[in-house]
């Protein structure tokens, strides 16, 4: 629901959708259940669509990939939503960093090293996609620092305190 957007509909309709889905962000969640929740999730997607390959590397399902980012964005706006409403106010992962940074959730720093690199892997499938390169894979080397950084923001974000 993090995510989810009216793209058809009446005001009225429209309007009724967005209640409920701020409604159903902003619902307090147990920190501990949900972390586990959440991690488990994502471990169950690596291990099924996580690239296997030592000198490749997946934009979207490998650790420090895009999954990763917006698994911390989901996280966070279902852990912090009761406390501050505006971070339902988008849908998409840019803007919702904007709002996490904005109430201290990350760091300056680690919320831009998020958006840039959500930016940059996102270019990088969408240049492969228009090359008629159907998947999300490239040289490992390639963007081992965007995705180093990612890595040690999980490690920080993604456990209990």
């Amino acid at each position: 629901m993090v995510r989810a957007r009216v793209v058809a509909g009446s005001p009225a309709l429209t309007q009724r959708f967005e209640n409920t889905r701020a409604a159903l962000l902003m619902q307090k969640r147990d920190t501990a259940r949900l972390l586990n929740e959440v991690i488990s999730m994502r471990e169950k997607m690596r291990t099924h669509l996580a690239n296997s390959a030592d000198d490749e590397f997946d934009l979207k399902q490998d650790r420090g990939g895009i999954v990763d980012i917006e698994f911390m964005v989901q996280f966070l706006v279902l852990n912090h939503a009761w406390q501050y409403p505006d971070l339902v106010t988008y849908t998409d992962n840019i803007r919702i960093l904007d709002a996490i940074e904005a109430h201290q959730l990350l760091t300056p720093e680690e919320a831009e090293t998020l958006r840039e690199t959500y930016r940059v892997l996102r270019s990088v499938g969408h240049r492969q996609a228009l090359q008629e390169q159907s998947n999300s894979v490239v040289a490992d080397a390639v963007l081992t620092q965007h995705r180093e950084k990612v890595m040690q923001i999980w490690d920080k974000v993604m456990v209990l305190s």
